[in-house]
């Protein structure tokens, strides 16, 4: 229950902020993927002896939007992904992780707001081991490289990765 009123809450943060910087939006907004579907792989965790890789089933959506002068203002990415985390060292170690998030990129604020239920882990017997839920937003360096933004306001659940190591080690 408490779960849902956070992804309710987590919503209605996330219209009222587009509804507000909609007000300074006037060029229709640009698609530019839809429905794009890819595979991906990356480093999930660092586990100590082994590393938890994920390799995951994307599909996304990406939106442009301008101001009265061509300006891009915001990039919205919707993306809903299913996938199978392994440990790395013995992949027949593996269990589903299954999420949606939606990214904002907001280009005047210099911000990247992360919101949705992005991952959701279950394991048999134990229930979920595994969770996020809620928004994290990143503030922008200055630089190209995303790696080194950092988050300054967080609002929802997250588990820790330990959970996952333990069970997949």
């Amino acid at each position: 229950m408490r779960l849902h009123r956070l992804i309710r809450a987590t919503a209605v943060a996330l219209a009222l902020t587009g509804l507000l910087a909609g007000q300074t939006l006037a060029a229709k907004p640009d698609v530019v993927e839809k429905h794009r579907a890819f595979t991906r792989s990356f480093e999930v965790a660092d586990c100590g002896a082994f590393t938890l890789t994920g390799t995951f089933d994307i599909v996304r959506t990406v939106t442009h939007r301008y101001d009265r002068d061509g300006n891009l203002v915001r990039t919205t990415y919707l993306i809903r992904y299913d996938g199978l985390v392994y440990n790395t060292a013995d992949p027949s170690k593996a269990v589903r992780d299954d999420g949606h998030r939606t990214v904002i990129d907001d280009h005047v604020r210099g911000v990247t707001r992360d919101g949705g239920g992005a991952h959701h882990v279950t394991l048999p017997g134990e229930g979920l081991v595994f969770g996020q839920a809620g928004m994290i937003v990143w503030h922008w360096n200055g630089t190209p490289d995303d790696s080194d933004d950092y988050p300054f306001k967080f609002a929802g659940h997250t588990d820790e990765h330990w959970a996952l190591c333990d069970y997949l080690g």
